[in-house]
């Protein structure tokens, strides 16, 4: 054990005691955690090590204990509260070795160089140089454009499920949300074709020529906004697409949490929530952790961020903490809440007062 100590300290410099008995995190019957220890160094040469198929082929067949039961999996529950005792306190979680969590690395590092070609740009999450900003500035246009042109329009925010752990994928795995966002490309090529053939009607964000973004849909991970047109045809090929979808790729829409919100005057709202499902919301509501139709002046989207300052600073006075101790906190948590907001929205004057 002292010459694999001084192996690992020649090759990765200072490393603590946590890292040298990493060869105990499985068990005493698994070395694969101190396998990949011993080899990924500051020179990376498990990627040398792998990159020769020979060489990979004798390291694995030197050490048979290394792929013994390699998709093997150990599930247990973790209490998301002190005294947990019913099931519904408790949060599965699996434990899985790291040969297993090495293929999947190496998957997810080859299709993070493509994935930006395979994903079309309205969905916003994942991908390297989309950010979730774009989707808020983009959905907020889009209903700023249509209430200035007074026409009547759907607004559908429908939250889809997630992937179930089945063989192959795990919680946590890397690779899961790069196989999300190009399953849900699926759908995505099924509104573009119902919009291109004129079953459903988009529109552009910004006339100015060059400028323009033709929408129906925004997506960031698991939420989904589409926008169409009022008429029942339309909501009847949105349905039929959604039905479609979720029979093809196994996910289901929560239709208690899927709001359809109305742009302008919208009549037989009750029939139309009736054909598509969901619930009827209003605008403005939220979006991403952001107001979503909202005059972008107002002082009323930033009602939310002064009642979380009123409610933490309540709760320290109740701490008795010293001055220094306040300073702190104001610096380390009070700034740190209106950021967000501040990525999009100017705040006026009146806030800032407030804040201070």
């Amino acid at each position: 054990m002292n010459q694999y100590n001084q192996f690992v300290k020649l090759k990765l410099g200072n490393v603590n005691n946590a890292q040298l008995l990493s060869d105990v995190w499985l068990g005493s019957e698994s070395f694969r955690s101190k396998f990949f220890v011993l080899y990924r160094c500051s020179t990376n040469k498990m990627k040398g090590t792998l990159k020769s198929r020979s060489e990979a082929q004798n390291v694995l067949s030197a050490s048979p204990r290394l792929i013994q039961s390699p998709c093997a999996t150990y599930i247990t529950l973790i209490p998301k509260k002190i005294g947990a005792k019913e099931l519904n306190d408790f949060r599965p979680i699996s434990l899985i070795g790291s040969f297993y969590k090495l293929m999947p690395k190496v998957l997810t590092e080859r299709l993070k160089r493509v994935v930006n070609k395979l994903v079309d740009k309205q969905q916003m999450a994942f991908i390297k140089g989309r950010q979730i900003m774009d989707a808020v500035l983009i959905a907020n246009e889009a209903i700023d454009s249509r209430v200035s042109q007074k026409k009547p329009v759907l607004n559908n925010g429908s939250i889809e499920g997630f992937f179930s752990a089945h063989r192959g994928i795990r919680q946590g795995d890397p690779l899961s949300p790069f196989l999300f966002i190009v399953a849900m490309e699926g759908r995505n090529n099924m509104l573009k074709i119902a919009k291109t053939t004129g079953r459903i009607q988009g529109f552009e964000v910004s006339k100015v020529a060059g400028n323009s973004v033709e929408i129906t849909h925004l997506q960031y991970a698991d939420d989904t906004l589409i926008i169409c047109g009022v008429e029942e045809e339309q909501l009847l090929i949105l349905r039929l697409i959604l039905v479609y979808f979720e029979a093809i790729s196994g996910l289901h829409i929560n239709w208690n949490k899927s709001h359809l919100y109305p742009i302008n005057v919208v009549p037989d709202m009750e029939h139309l929530s009736q054909t598509l499902g969901g619930v009827i919301g209003t605008l403005p509501s939220v979006y991403l952790g952001m107001p979503l139709g909202e005059k972008s002046g107002s002082i009323d989207i930033w009602n939310p961020i002064l009642e979380k300052c009123e409610k933490k600073l309540a709760r320290w006075r109740s701490q008795y903490l010293s001055l220094g101790g306040r300073l702190t906190l104001i610096n380390s948590v009070l700034i740190a809440l209106p950021t967000y907001m501040l990525s999009i929205f100017h705040i006026p004057q009146s806030v800032v007062q407030k804040l201070d």
